[in-house]
């Protein structure tokens, strides 16, 4: 066993699978009170412990200890029991990217690729996202800007704006209010869509349940031809002029 330093106030392992721990020292007053101190004042300046490294806690070696090094924080920034947010060096520009983590309310996700960018997650109400590319923006079975979100996708690539021309998508969930409904569903040949509102469509796309597009249908059609489909369970997706819809088709 090797004993720490000092007491350790927290520990977190990070995506890179090391251990990261914050140090703390507690001393006992005469009185009974515990005073706890996460780092000294040297010359009026204040100094955080700094931070351990355990890089290998898989292999553990009982005759070295774990803890083989340390980050040394900036003189006057103060630790505390919440562990500091670690974010590594990436590349403010990958070549390709995909995306699969939501955006919430209030949250605001830019996103840049020189090539692609695929994304499969959500926008939720309040969310606000933007996503450039320089080649193609694919928006996957599992895409969905919710209503009352905010999402722009471009053709342009690697930028330092955050604003862009040439807007590509910029829209919602269609309102619950204006009614699509989708019939026979299971069906053999022909999805029908009974338009009630009269909503403009613009696209209908068919994925498969690996998210692969197998059909795609352009223009105000609401006879989906569907009979050169395998029997099995599919995504649709409507692109309409006033949001998109999505739902499941089982087809026979």
């Amino acid at each position: 066993m090797f004993p720490i330093t000092y007491d350790s106030a927290n520990l977190q392992l990070a995506k890179n699978n090391k251990i990261y721990l914050i140090y703390n020292n507690q001393n006992v007053t005469s009185g009974g009170d515990i005073n706890v101190s996460f780092g000294s004042y040297s010359n009026g300046n204040y100094n955080s412990f700094p931070l351990g490294i355990i890089s290998n806690p898989n292999t553990w070696d009982t005759s070295s200890s774990p803890i083989s090094n340390s980050i040394f924080l900036q003189s006057g920034m103060k630790n505390g029991y919440i562990f500091p947010q670690l974010i590594p060096n990436k590349d403010s520009c990958e070549t390709n990217l995909i995306i699969t983590d939501d955006v919430l309310n209030n949250s605001y996700d830019y996103q840049q690729a020189s090539e692609t960018i695929i994304a499969s997650n959500i926008i939720f109400e309040g969310g606000n996202a933007e996503y450039h590319a320089g080649s193609s923006v694919t928006l996957t079975v599992g895409f969905n800007a919710k209503t009352e979100s905010y999402f722009k996708a471009y053709i342009l690539g690697c930028s330092d704006s955050s604003k862009a021309s040439n807007n590509i998508h910029s829209y919602k969930e269609i309102s619950e209010t204006k009614k699509l409904l989708f019939y026979p569903n299971p069906t053999k040949n022909t999805l029908r869509i009974n338009n009630l509102n009269n909503v403009v469509i613009k696209q209908v796309k068919v994925y498969n349940l690996l998210g692969k597009e197998v059909l795609q249908v352009q223009g105000n059609n609401e006879n989906i031809n569907v009979s050169g489909l395998l029997p099995g369970v599919y995504f649709v997706k409507l692109i309409t002029q006033e949001g998109v819809r999505s739902f499941k088709m089982v087809k026979k």
